[in-house]
């Protein structure tokens, strides 16, 4: 990690220690949100690598702030497609095949229900990838247009379905997309994925950090917890899946940089992410006992956050069957190459 990341870095760590109703504005004040949309759209120009150290030090302090959304999923969507970026946090969804996308003479209607969509209540618009008739579309739904019915993951984050009741856009609310663009379902459940898989990887560095205090300041049978093997291996173990989630997410990121086609990097880092989520909570409170799921203890919002972050955009279950049969097409010649990346 260069010197101006680092700076970054540190700088996203203080606007987490301010009150949670500044982030937002402080993090635009930083030119964060926005940090991999191109500079002529409205964003910073930066990589998906820098993005995904801000990412990792948000998981870090536990912040619930849109940025994946804003920033991998709706920034990405209306930038690689030619538009700019409005100001604000968004939110992003991909609508279903119960979701209508009709043109009418004079505008567009949507209707049906866009389930679970992140931070919906809190965004200035929602970028919905939709079909139409004439293939697929964004759209820049404006919340206070559709009713939202509140909810949230277990670690108390906005997750709410969305229901258009024949809601009408103007043209310049619904965006076609271009071949050109990359935008897909597909893409946009990787990048999704990778965007939590980087939330997580801070979340468990957190865990992990807390861990160590906790058996180095704690006494049992008049020694320090941290001097029984025992805890030692348990703390070893969470060591070792913090530090490969960290690698595999960094990598991941570094793979969609580099050419867009990242499909098998962001498998493995979502597959490890979610391994590591069952490991390093286990231990952490098992090491803590209950005073780590106390309201004024800073675990369990970190493993809380590790537990719904797990499922969101495909849990690990989901991403093996993936990274599997994204193994079996390279199979062959390239098969060898693709796994140790030797020519």
């Amino acid at each position: 990690m260069s010197d101006e990341i680092k700076a970054l870095a540190a700088s996203v760590g203080a606007v987490c220690g301010q009150p949670a109703a500044t982030h937002w504005d402080a993090l635009e004040g930083l030119g964060v949100t926005l940090l991999p949309v191109p500079e002529d759209r409205g964003g910073a120009g930066s990589d998906v690598a820098t993005t995904g150290a801000v990412l990792r030090t948000l998981g870090r302090h536990s912040a619930s702030v849109p940025l994946v959304e804003t920033a991998l999923l709706g920034g990405w969507m209306l930038s690689a497609n030619g538009h700019d970026v409005p100001a604000g946090p968004l939110s992003a969804a991909v609508a279903g095949s119960d979701v209508e996308l009709v043109r009418q003479q004079d505008g567009w209607t949507m209707s049906g229900r866009l389930p679970r969509v992140p931070w919906a209540g809190d965004a200035s618009r929602i970028i919905v990838l939709a079909a139409a008739a004439d293939g697929d579309h964004l759209v820049a739904l404006d919340p206070a247009s559709a009713h939202l019915e509140p909810g949230h993951n277990i670690a108390g984050e906005s997750r709410d379905d969305v229901v258009l009741d024949d809601v009408a856009l103007n043209d310049a609310q619904v965006l076609p997309v271009t071949e050109a663009s990359g935008v897909t379902r597909e893409a946009f459940r990787q990048r999704g994925a990778l965007g939590r898989a980087l939330l997580m990887s801070g979340a468990a560095e957190r865990v992990l950090e807390l861990t160590v205090e906790q058996i180095s300041q704690r006494v049992q049978f008049g020694r320090s917890l941290g001097a029984f093997q025992a805890v030692q291996q348990q703390v070893a173990q969470q060591a070792g899946e913090v530090a490969a989630t960290r690698v595999a997410t960094e990598a991941a990121a570094l793979a969609l940089d580099a050419d867009g086609r990242a499909g098998l990097a962001i498998a493995a880092a979502k597959v490890q992410a979610g391994v590591a989520a069952g490991a390093v909570a286990r231990v952490g409170h098992q090491l803590h006992g209950a005073i780590g799921f106390t309201d004024e203890h800073e675990l369990h919002r970190c493993t809380t956050r590790l537990w719904a972050w797990r499922d969101e955009y495909g849990n690990e279950d989901e991403w093996a069957g993936r990274l599997g049969r994204l193994t079996l097409a390279g199979a062959g010649d390239d098969l060898w190459p693709m796994l140790t990346r030797t020519s």
